[in-house]
Protein backbone atom coordinates (compact mmCIF):
# COMPACT_ATOMS: atom_id res chain seq x y z
CA UNK A 1 0.00 0.00 0.00
CA UNK A 2 1.45 3.36 -1.06
CA UNK A 3 1.06 6.64 0.81
CA UNK A 4 1.04 9.85 -1.22
CA UNK A 5 2.80 12.66 0.56
CA UNK A 6 1.19 16.11 0.30
CA UNK A 7 1.50 19.45 2.05
CA UNK A 8 0.53 23.08 1.53
CA UNK A 9 2.84 25.63 -0.09
CA UNK A 10 3.29 27.35 3.28
CA UNK A 11 4.26 24.10 5.00
CA UNK A 12 6.70 23.34 2.18
CA UNK A 13 8.32 26.78 2.38
CA UNK A 14 8.68 26.49 6.14
CA UNK A 15 10.18 22.99 5.87
CA UNK A 16 12.86 23.98 3.34
CA UNK A 17 13.90 27.22 5.04
CA UNK A 18 17.63 27.00 5.76
CA UNK A 19 18.13 23.75 3.82
CA UNK A 20 20.58 23.37 0.96
CA UNK A 21 18.85 22.01 -2.17
CA UNK A 22 19.59 22.80 -5.80
CA UNK A 23 16.88 24.86 -7.48
CA UNK A 24 15.89 21.91 -9.71
CA UNK A 25 15.64 19.48 -6.82
CA UNK A 26 13.59 21.95 -4.79
CA UNK A 27 11.26 22.57 -7.74
CA UNK A 28 10.82 18.82 -8.26
CA UNK A 29 9.99 18.22 -4.60
CA UNK A 30 7.48 21.10 -4.66
CA UNK A 31 5.81 19.60 -7.74
CA UNK A 32 5.33 16.32 -5.85
CA UNK A 33 4.38 17.60 -2.40
CA UNK A 34 2.38 20.73 -3.24
CA UNK A 35 1.14 20.19 -6.80
CA UNK A 36 0.55 16.43 -6.57
CA UNK A 37 2.76 15.42 -9.51
CA UNK A 38 4.31 11.96 -9.55
CA UNK A 39 7.99 11.55 -8.78
CA UNK A 40 8.55 10.43 -12.38
CA UNK A 41 6.83 13.54 -13.80
CA UNK A 42 8.77 15.87 -11.51
CA UNK A 43 12.07 14.16 -12.35
CA UNK A 44 11.45 14.42 -16.08
CA UNK A 45 10.39 18.08 -15.84
CA UNK A 46 13.48 19.11 -13.86
CA UNK A 47 16.14 16.79 -15.25
CA UNK A 48 16.76 15.14 -11.86
CA UNK A 49 16.85 11.41 -11.19
CA UNK A 50 13.82 9.80 -9.59
CA UNK A 51 16.02 8.77 -6.67
CA UNK A 52 17.10 12.38 -6.09
CA UNK A 53 13.50 13.61 -6.20
CA UNK A 54 12.27 10.83 -3.88
CA UNK A 55 15.03 11.59 -1.41
CA UNK A 56 14.25 15.33 -1.38
CA UNK A 57 10.51 14.62 -0.98
CA UNK A 58 11.19 12.33 1.97
CA UNK A 59 13.52 14.79 3.70
CA UNK A 60 11.12 17.71 3.27
CA UNK A 61 8.01 15.73 4.22
CA UNK A 62 9.73 14.45 7.38
CA UNK A 63 10.30 18.09 8.35
CA UNK A 64 6.65 18.95 7.63
CA UNK A 65 5.53 16.09 9.89
CA UNK A 66 7.99 17.13 12.60
CA UNK A 67 6.66 20.69 12.56
CA UNK A 68 3.09 19.43 12.85
CA UNK A 69 3.99 17.03 15.67
CA UNK A 70 5.83 19.73 17.60
CA UNK A 71 2.83 22.04 17.43
CA UNK A 72 0.28 19.30 18.10
CA UNK A 73 2.12 16.56 19.93
CA UNK A 74 -1.11 14.67 20.70
CA UNK A 75 -2.33 15.16 17.14
CA UNK A 76 -5.05 17.40 18.50
CA UNK A 77 -6.58 19.47 15.72
CA UNK A 78 -5.73 23.16 15.49
CA UNK A 79 -8.53 25.54 16.55
CA UNK A 80 -11.17 25.55 13.85
CA UNK A 81 -9.91 22.30 12.32
CA UNK A 82 -10.91 18.65 12.69
CA UNK A 83 -9.07 15.40 11.97
CA UNK A 84 -11.04 12.98 9.82
CA UNK A 85 -10.47 9.41 8.77
CA UNK A 86 -12.54 8.61 5.71
CA UNK A 87 -12.65 6.07 2.91
CA UNK A 88 -13.86 7.54 -0.38
CA UNK A 89 -13.66 6.68 -4.09
CA UNK A 90 -10.43 7.84 -5.71
CA UNK A 91 -12.12 10.50 -7.84
CA UNK A 92 -13.75 12.02 -4.77
CA UNK A 93 -10.38 12.14 -3.00
CA UNK A 94 -8.92 14.43 -5.66
CA UNK A 95 -11.39 17.18 -4.84
CA UNK A 96 -11.01 16.60 -1.13
CA UNK A 97 -7.21 16.89 -1.30
CA UNK A 98 -7.45 20.12 -3.26
CA UNK A 99 -9.90 21.51 -0.71
CA UNK A 100 -7.74 20.50 2.22
CA UNK A 101 -4.66 22.17 0.74
CA UNK A 102 -6.44 25.35 -0.30
CA UNK A 103 -7.97 25.72 3.19
CA UNK A 104 -4.57 25.46 4.90
CA UNK A 105 -5.05 21.89 6.12
CA UNK A 106 -2.52 19.10 6.03
CA UNK A 107 -2.96 15.61 4.66
CA UNK A 108 -1.53 13.38 7.38
CA UNK A 109 -1.76 10.19 5.38
CA UNK A 110 -3.21 8.95 2.12
CA UNK A 111 -3.39 5.21 1.56
CA UNK A 112 -4.28 3.45 -1.65
CA UNK A 113 -4.89 -0.19 -2.38
CA UNK A 114 -2.36 -1.29 -4.98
Amino acid sequence: MRTKKRCTAEQFDSAVRGRQFTAERLMAARRVLVDGATVREAAEETGRTEFSVRQAVQLIFNEVKAQFASVNAGRAPRPGFVILTVEVPELASIGMLAGVSSAGGIVLEERRNG
